[in-house]
């Protein structure tokens, strides 16, 4: 029945583009992607679609075409060993289910096409609106909006290897109008680079709660509403919110799908009845999926037609006797602008009678107490986190979700030694540094023997790369801090203190990034100096700033000023290309008036063990190959590799820390945005 519905399509439209892959540049028309379709064979059984790529459509439609089962897989999963479901099923879905164990949910065809059917209506997907493939394939959300929806219903996908916010940019610019499906992180990480296309008609949020401030922002910055829309593994979409305008209640999920109808049960639990319903649990099978009903363990209310989620059954926590749903109080966090992400979980409490504490795990610039005053003004002193943990970001399991379970699983056996916190105090890792004498050299990292055959060699390799690549600079250093660079300098300048009427060196200057920063502060440019040993940066730096910026030639560790002349020292993403960290700082130090100022700005390798993979794979996969294709220049691909060589072999941010401190300078500290963006500042 779907193969018979795919040859239809692609008949219906041969001539006619349906899929591009954006890291290749390839594109196929309906026709000839029936036609590679037709040359793949589904091996086994069970057939396991893989890779977010044109393989995982091959794969699938060979498993149509000769009545396999299909069973996506996410990237690097291993195939299960599974029975064959029921046989008028065709299709499983893995999922975490409400018990948190990995379980499968078996489909039909007519299940699958009635999903899908049920989308393509209530969101308006058009064949001229192309989806912008991001989330994944094997993901039943990424399965229902991108897949489906391209071979039943002929709505073209364009495949991109990665979310990030160049690539997203880059992706769009050959289509006049996009539809792009993605989770909240994602709207985030493209709102503060200000990477969302403008070509975006229609733009849609699941996976979880898409916070209210982000929808708010988006919409008054781009112009363009995010439609929140809720799914689940086991019946496809649910409800959707199709308002024009940005929601008032974040609780709102919307109004059921065309043809799902809902209601709740005794428990208050959403119960959804639809044809997209799948057949059953497997290999075990439930009363809670079955003869087109499924009933979840959200609680929900249902109010003019309209779904308002109030949490989930077995999350809620049993406080002295009192309820209370974790989503309850990730609203009002999420309410505060400078919360970026927040998970509220239930503990067991030491105290018998209290049964159980509430914990917080938030990402945000502010402090606890702050975020207390905050959420007094809408919650009871009850329901206040009894325990606040401040993280760098929110880690997810293996289904790339953020699970309370698991993040309750680490506080209980754990403790708080489980978590990376922020608000801990960094200097506690120097207890284990040896204190070495000042006049040994401490390079930034090891040298780099795949890059430059000795270490006397290092600097020469480092001037001719950079020399080369100038031209390319500012494109590689927004891809290397994820575009972060068109705000962050400013605001972390501002943030450190550089005011009008301070004498500013810039040191390791480059094309001259920071010091733009600092003119759009108001700094004078007449009392600017750039330093930096590449003849091919500083050629770049004197066409963008004014002619009164002083640019010198020479070296951080032997700067060419006089002593105690600057107010504010800054670097910017170079810390990790100099010599020697204790000479550089010496400088520092030799060059500033007593009060002084220094910044340094640096990309520090993540400590999450998931962070680091996907970053790895970005900085030594996606950015040289995406470079490649964009400037067609050797030495900026090879400054790309070196880049993320320097960034993962680089010292701790303890030493660095303690190497500032042994300079001479005070109030010594460190601040972070994101999980590797840091910020290093002190006073002479």
């Amino acid at each position: 029945m779907l193969y018979e519905r795919w040859k239809k399509v692609s008949a219906g439209r041969r001539d006619e583009t349906a899929l591009r892959d954006f890291a290749s540049g390839r594109r196929w028309t309906f026709g000839e992607l029936f036609s590679e379709g037709e040359k793949c064979e589904a091996k086994g059984e069970i057939v396991f679609p893989q890779k977010h790529s044109q393989e995982f459509i091959f794969q699938l439609l060979a498993a149509w075409r000769e009545n396999k089962i299909a069973c996506p897989l996410e990237v690097g999963q291993l195939p299960p060993n599974i029975l064959p479901p029921p046989k008028n099923c065709v299709h499983l879905k893995s999922t975490s289910a409400t018990g948190g164990a990995a379980r499968f949910v078996a489909f039909t065809a007519e299940q699958l096409a009635a999903d899908a059917e049920n989308i393509v209506a209530t969101m308006g997907l058009r064949a001229d609106w192309p989806n912008l493939g991001v989330v994944s394939l094997a993901h039943s959300y990424g399965f229902s909006n991108l897949i489906l929806p391209l071979l039943l219903h002929g709505v073209p996908l364009i495949l991109v290897p990665a979310p990030l916010p160049e690539i997203i940019r880059r992706a769009a610019e050959t289509e006049k109008f996009l539809t792009l499906a993605a989770v909240p992180a994602m709207w985030r990480a493209w709102h503060e680079a200000k990477a969302i296309p403008k070509n975006i008609r229609l733009a849609i949020s699941a996976g979880a709660p898409l916070p209210l401030n982000l929808e708010r922002e988006i919409f008054k910055s781009c112009g363009i509403k995010i439609h929140n829309f809720l799914g689940s593994s086991e019946c496809g979409g649910i409800a959707y919110d199709a308002g024009e305008t940005p929601r008032t209640d974040a609780a709102l999920a919307g109004t059921p799908l065309q043809n799902v109808n809902l209601s709740l049960n005794e428990s208050g639990c959403l119960i959804v009845r639809s044809r997209s319903v799948a057949e059953t649990y497997w290999p075990e099978k439930s009363v809670l999926l079955g003869g087109g009903i499924f009933q979840s363990g959200d609680l929900a209310e249902i109010k003019n037609g309209k779904v308002f989620l109030r949490g989930r059954s077995g999350d809620l926590i049993n406080v002295a006797g009192r309820k209370i749903s974790p989503e309850t109080i990730e609203r009002a966090l999420l309410a505060n602008p400078r919360v970026r992400e927040c998970l509220v979980f239930g503990a067991p409490s030491c105290d018998a009678e209290r049964t159980e504490i509430i914990v917080a795990v938030v990402v945000s610039e502010a402090i606890e107490n702050e975020l207390k005053q905050f959420l007094l003004q809408t919650l009871p002193a009850w329901q206040l986190p009894r325990e606040w943990k401040f993280v760098d970001s929110l880690s997810v399991n293996a289904r790339g979700k953020i699970s309370r379970a698991d993040w309750r699983a680490r506080f209980v056996e754990e403790k708080p030694i489980a978590f990376d916190f922020r608000a801990r105090d960094e200097k506690s890792e120097l207890m284990n540094e040896p204190q070495k004498d000042l006049a040994t050299p401490l390079s930034p990292h090891r040298p780099l023997a795949e890059f430059y055959s000795a270490p006397a060699a290092r600097q020469e390799f480092v001037n001719e790369l950079f020399d080369e690549a100038a031209p390319d600079y500012d494109w590689v250093s927004g891809m290397m801090s994820f575009w972060s660079d068109r705000f962050y300098r400013k605001d972390a300048l501002r943030k450190a203190g550089l005011t009008d009427g301070m004498k500013l060196l810039d040191v390791a200057s480059g094309t001259g990034l920071m010091i733009k920063a600092a003119l759009e502060l108001g700094v004078n440019p007449a009392q600017i100096t750039g330093v930096d040993p590449s003849h091919g940066m500083l050629a770049q730096n004197r066409e963008r700033n004014p002619a009164t910026v002083t640019l010198l030639e020479g070296k951080g560790e032997a700067l060419p000023c006089a002593d105690s002349t600057f107010d504010f020292v800054s670097m910017g993403y170079a810390l990790r290309h100099v010599e020697d960290l204790r000479k550089l700082f010496g400088e520092f130090h030799r060059v500033l008036r007593p009060g002084g100022k220094i910044l340094i700005l640096e990309i520090t390798r993540p400590k999450s063990a998931v962070a680091l993979r996907v970053m790895r794979f970005y900085m030594q996969k996606i950015v040289p190959r995406v470079g490649w294709l964009r400037r067609r220049n050797k030495s900026t691909a090879k400054l790309m590799e070196y880049y993320w060589a320097t960034i993962e072999e680089c010292v701790s941010p303890a030493i660095i820390l303690s190497a500032l401190e042994a300079s001479g300078f005070k109030d010594v500290r460190r601040t972070t945005t994101g999980a590797v963006l840091s910020e290093y500042v002190a006073v002479r």
